[in-house]
Order: structure tokens, then sequence, then C-alpha cells
């Protein structure tokens, strides 16, 4: 059972499926905890350059390597988004 004032309440009603929410941030919360790898996927859109990789949080400023190294004629200077795979 959770107990939310009124503010709390307000960010909760936000959220899709709340009771999802608390369940997988509980599980990040305890795999963080104990050191688990979670795996993170990062694709470049102008190139379609793809990578994946085990880590325990995602790399907010990963680049695109085929522009850093001038390589495919990416100039996608952008840091790539992620997205985490279950």
């Amino acid at each position: 059972m959770i107990s939310l004032d009124s503010q709390t309440l307000k960010l909760a009603e936000q959220k899709k499926n709340f009771s999802q929410w608390v369940r997988a941030t509980l599980i990040k919360e305890s795999e963080n905890e104990r050191g688990i790898r979670r795996r993170f996927e990062y694709t470049c859109e102008e190139c379609g350059y793809y990578w994946g990789i085990s880590s325990k949080e995602p790399d907010n400023f990963f680049y695109c390597p085929n522009q850093m190294k001038g390589l495919e004629d990416c100039t996608n200077t952008k840091a790539l988004s992620w997205s985490e795979v279950r």
C-alpha cells in the first residue's frame, strides 16, 4: 500500500500506469544496489550506426563513432539517445 499526499497524488496521476511504474522503479533500484547490469542500445538516426552495451547506467553522452572518425559521411553531432532492452 502506498500513501500519497496531494502533491505526490498529482504526480502519480500523470503516469500512464502508476502501479507498473512503481514496480519497475523498485526493480531498477534493487538491481542497481546489487550491481546488476542492464542492457542499453544506441542508434544513430543519420547513418544507422547501432551499439548495444551492458552497464549499470546509460551513457547520456554517447556520440556516433562514425561521425567522430569521419566515416560513413555521418554529420550527426548530437549525443545518441538510448533505449533500455529488457
